[in-house]
């Protein structure tokens, strides 16, 4: 005779199995909540065009909310981070590796810089995405570009621009390529100094960094209700089109990453 638990015994056990499992939580939120988006989409006729609106607002919020936590944390951990990681080293170490890893750099940028413009030019997402009716809010006013630029144009200007002409402007804008220059450059000018004037610079940075981590793990326990939120919010107002232009998307980004990867 098969024995029957009872209904709590069965959630404590379904708890302790998804405890400290991210990605089990974040795929379970992901499927629960395509579920729920196509059922609060008013194709179904279940519930008005309306009220389906004003449910995905609210099945947004945790998304909003984790995203803004990300965004705000994002340019003190990346600066923290950095420049610990580069105080961490001697001079001798920054002056030997400082010349190869910039070097490295400006050519995996330049041939990313080719590689991309290339995958994009021939396979055109965003027209194709255009086609199955843009993305959510999206304007008919919004056009493609049809000239394709210069590759060999594009590429000295690309790598000039690497160097941020005005820091904060980047911080403000989320060019996060830009902050990341800044902050190595901040972060070699720090070993420069003397131990004395460097030393509250250094522990400022790493007590940042550590604050930051402790936001970054409460950002973390919204992941699976941001993941759930988001896809029921998304296919509520979309429905299952829009997968089609985003896994065009992404075979595009895959393609663009193989020769990298290789």
């Amino acid at each position: 005779m098969i024995e029957i638990r009872p209904l709590n015994k069965l959630s404590v056990h379904l708890e302790h199995l998804i405890k400290g499992r991210l990605w089990l939580k974040v795929i379970i939120g992901l499927i629960l909540g395509a579920g729920l988006g196509m059922l609060l989409n008013p194709s179904t006729g279940l519930i008005s065009e309306d009220l389906s609106l004003w449910l995905a607002t609210w099945l947004d919020l945790p998304g909003q909310v984790f995203m803004r936590l990300v965004q705000m944390i994002m340019i003190p951990l990346i600066f923290a981070s950095i420049i610990s990681g580069i105080v961490g080293n001697t001079s001798e170490n920054l002056k030997t590796f400082g010349l190869r890893l910039l070097l490295y750099f400006v050519f995996t940028t330049a041939i990313s810089i080719i590689i991309g413009l290339t995958v994009t030019l021939i396979m055109k997402p965003g027209e194709y995405i255009f086609k199955l009716g843009g993305f959510p809010n999206s304007s008919e006013e919004q056009s493609i570009a049809t000239e394709a630029p210069n590759l060999m144009e594009n590429i000295p200007n690309a790598i000039s621009n690497l160097i941020p002409n005005n820091p904060l402007e980047s911080i403000l804008m989320g060019e996060m390529l830009g902050v990341v220059i800044f902050t190595i450059i901040i972060g070699v000018a720090i070993t420069q100094l003397k131990k004395e004037t460097a030393k509250p610079i250094i522990r400022f940075t790493e007590a940042i960094q550590k604050i930051c981590m402790i936001v970054v793990s409460w950002a973390m326990i919204l992941v699976p209700y941001a993941v759930f939120g988001l896809m029921a919010a998304l296919l509520s107002r979309t429905g299952l089109d829009i997968f089609l232009g985003l896994g065009y998307y992404m075979v595009v980004v895959i393609t663009g990453l193989l020769p990298i990867a290789s």
